[in-house]
């Protein structure tokens, strides 16, 4: 009998002084905006999602300009999950992608009450911290100015007639003062006689 009262008591002794962790049967998720800004095009563009752990795959969300795309998750146990987030550059010629890579990290906390996620973004391109991610893509307007252009079939340098032309009005210059000498030079002879 008084081995059990002993192996009661070191029980429950072992129970109040060993801490085992308890995760909840809810996990922490969140999600976390994503932004495009253009010119107005209105088009979808890809979003590519790298997590850095081996043991995901990447994966591909869809942003329209002008709307918030998301990035949503759910991890089921504490720890540190990271992700890059880098946009998918287009086809399109007329537009300059982003090429801003972002790291995402999402720290995953056990609380008394379940699971709790903080997160951090880093902008890679200056390692700076930042409250959102944001795609700025630009488009150029170089096709737009070129359809008002007529088309005339001439394909002659311009720069190539400016120096023949500049050259030109300098012979002819250069002619003017020769006449004038040589007018002035026989007016003086002839007075002389």
């Amino acid at each position: 009998m008084r081995r059990y009262l002993f192996a009661l008591i070191a029980a429950l002794l072992a129970a109040l002084f060993i801490s085992v962790p308890v995760y909840a049967a809810e996990g922490a998720g969140g999600s976390i905006p994503i932004y495009i800004e253009e010119d107005g095009s209105g088009e979808t563009y890809s979003i590519k999602i790298q997590p850095m752990s081996e043991e995901q795959d990447p994966f591909m969300i869809a942003v329209k300009e002008g709307e918030n795309g998301a990035f949503d998750f759910y991890e089921e146990e504490p720890g540190i999950y990271e992700y890059q987030i880098s946009e998918v550059p287009g086809t399109k010629k007329d537009v300059t992608y982003d090429k801003t890579v972002y790291t995402l990290f999402i720290t995953v906390v056990s609380e008394e009450d379940g699971l709790a996620s903080v997160i951090s973004v880093n902008r890679n391109t200056d390692d700076t911290k930042t409250e959102k991610i944001i795609f700025q893509n630009k488009r150029t307007e170089t096709k737009e100015i070129l359809k008002d252009v007529p088309r005339t079939g001439d394909n002659s340098s311009i720069m190539g007639w400016t120096a023949v032309l500049s050259l030109s009005f300098v012979g002819i210059l250069f002619l003017l003062w020769l006449m004038k000498k040589q007018n002035s030079g026989i007016r003086r002879g002839g007075d002389r006689s």
